[in-house]
């Protein structure tokens, strides 16, 4: 015969649930002048976090400056990042670049909601802006679209890279990571017995409600019957 047992679990908190973890950062905002005078730059590997930025005029009515930032709370990654060279002529402009690699890793599956978005006005710069699977480097997000992807447990690299001869270019990004099982297609296997898991940072997809409310957040799982 089958025995059925169903557990209905919401809004848990448990030592169980899975974990995105920041283990890797590192970051550099370079300025360098077209009259060949010092640079300046800022770098650093925090990994709760940074703020990076250099800026310098220089003779001819020059000036080059780069930024780039990121944080990470509550599952969120978000960070931004700006580069421009400007003088009389393409000829007399030095160069900017920003630069940060946030290294993550997943502890279980999860959702990826990813968006971003960047605007390029320099002449001949460079631009990129991904979220990698850092053995591999295949992709999984990035550019100015929206995107939601389903990823398994590994590290992961945000990267982010510009480079600005003359001109400017700057842009943004936000990741919010989900439980694997948000979605109903990615639903946990489970067989008989008693399960835990999390609702947090999920979302509202589900058909049932939660105590008084009507949009808690969901996680799916199925059922696979085991003969006894």
């Amino acid at each position: 015969m089958q025995k059925l047992a169903f557990l209905a679990v919401a809004g848990l908190a448990c030592s169980a649930f899975g974990q995105v973890v920041v283990v890797a950062a590192n970051g550099l905002a370079k300025a360098i002048p077209g009259d060949r005078s010092a640079p300046v730059q800022q770098s650093s590997t925090n990994l709760a976090g940074f703020n990076l930025s250099a800026s310098k005029d220089f003779t001819g009515a020059g000036h080059v400056e780069a930024g780039v930032s990121w944080s990470f709370a509550n599952w969120r990654l978000w960070g931004l990042f700006s580069a421009q060279s400007y003088a009389q002529s393409q000829a007399a402009a030095g160069s900017a670049l920003a630069h940060s690699m946030v290294t993550l890793d997943m502890g279980e599956d999860v959702d990826v909601e990813y968006s971003g978005g960047t605007t390029d006005n320099s002449v001949s710069g460079t631009l990129s802006i991904v979220l990698q699977n850092a053995a591999t480097n295949a992709f999984v997000a990035g550019g100015n679209f929206p995107f939601t992807t389903h990823i398994l447990p590994g590290q992961y690299a945000m990267i982010v890279d510009t480079s600005v001869p003359f001109g400017s270019t700057n842009g943004s990004y936000n990741i919010q990571f989900r439980p694997g099982n948000d979605r109903a297609q990615f639903a946990r296997v489970i067989g008989n017995g008693t399960f835990t898991g999390s609702t947090r940072y999920a979302t509202a997809d589900g058909q049932t409600s939660c105590g008084t409310s009507s949009n808690s957040p969901s996680v799916w799982y199925r059922y696979d019957a085991q003969r006894a």
